[in-house]
């Protein structure tokens, strides 16, 4: 377990209040899910590397007619989830073994602060999967952490590289950019928007011109 993991339980029942408190220092997930409710409607929407259920138990509340799908390789997988869990299915599986299942089949993917603690080299294969389980016309919202000379991000990745013990790697706005024209299509990139409290919480709106 990591070291996160272990300080946060000792919290006992007020663990999900101490959690909500240190996640506000760094991104307010409660705006970036006010955000996303303000482009589109979807029916469908699936959430890659959605860990233990934060960011579904706000948009379930913001979108009332949508179904989730959540999936995530950790065994704590929708742990702290409040909501309505008929509109929500949790899937310990990966996004490849998903797009495998249930090709072109939601609405929108959503990927929040997951990529950069994959490695980029593995990243081609994350954004094909991604590519494939999406219905023709839908939308990708990817949102990290980015590395762009603001003091804040080292603070970021300090806390994030000793709280999951991960070797992470954040990018800059153009090694996005070109990972995404390489992945999804020149045009590929419809919008972009930071998010409170940092500009480094930044988050891509893309729309694939690539055929899956």
């Amino acid at each position: 377990m990591a070291i996160g993991a272990r300080v946060r339980s000792l919290f006992g029942p007020c663990e999900p209040f101490v959690t909500d408190l240190y996640r506000l220092a760094f991104f307010d997930m409660a705006a970036f899910a006010r955000k996303l409710a303000k482009l589109e409607k979807p029916a469908r929407v699936l959430e890659v590397g959605c860990g233990e259920g934060a960011l579904l138990t706000q948009l379930v509340r913001l979108w009332p007619n949508a179904h989730f799908d959540g999936i995530d390789l950790t065994p704590r997988l929708g742990r702290v989830f409040q909501g309505d869990r008929s509109r929500v299915r949790f899937q310990q599986i990966s996004v490849r073994q998903f797009a495998d299942a249930e090709p072109a089949s939601v609405d929108m993917v959503l990927v929040c602060d997951v990529m950069h603690h994959i490695p980029w080299a593995e990243h081609p294969q994350i954004f094909d999967a991604i590519r494939r389980v999406l219905r023709p016309g839908g939308t990708i919202i990817i949102k990290d952490w980015l590395r762009d000379g603001n003091p804040v991000h080292w603070v970021g990745y300090f806390a994030d590289r000793v709280i999951t013990g991960d070797r992470i790697r954040y990018g800059t706005r153009d090694e996005w950019v070109v990972a995404f024209e390489e992945a999804f299509g020149e045009g590929a990139i419809r919008d972009e928007f930071w998010t409170l409290p940092w500009s480094c919480n930044h988050a891509f709106v893309l729309k694939p011109t690539i055929p899956s």
